[in-house]
C-alpha cells in the first residue's frame, strides 16, 4: 500500500521507499517541504558523487524515472 508524503496530497509509490532510494528521496523531499513551507523559492536536488559510483548513478536514473516529467529536471546528479 502507498505511504502519504508528508509534503503533498500525492503518494509515494513503493519503489521509492527503498533503501536502495533512501537517501536522494530524503534530500529531495526535504527540498520539496522548504519551498512549500516558504523558506525558500525554488529547490533543484544536485547529487555529487565520485565518477564510477555505480550506486548513485543507477539509483538517480532510477528515482528520476518515477518522477513526474515536469519534475525530472530538478533532479540530477553530477560526478567529480
Amino acid at each position: 500500500m502507498n505511504q502519504p508524503a508528508s509534503t503533498s496530497n500525492k503518494y509515494i509509490p513503493p519503489q521509492l521507499v527503498s533503501d536502495y532510494l533512501r537517501q536522494i528521496r530524503r534530500n529531495h523531499l526535504l527540498g520539496l517541504s522548504m519551498v512549500k513551507n516558504n523558506d525558500i523559492d525554488k529547490f533543484i536536488s544536485a547529487t555529487l558523487y565520485p565518477s564510477g559510483n555505480d550506486h548513485f548513478q543507477h539509483a538517480l536514473s532510477d528515482y528520476r524515472s518515477h518522477l513526474h516529467p515536469s519534475a525530472q529536471k530538478d533532479v540530477f546528479g553530477c560526478t567529480f
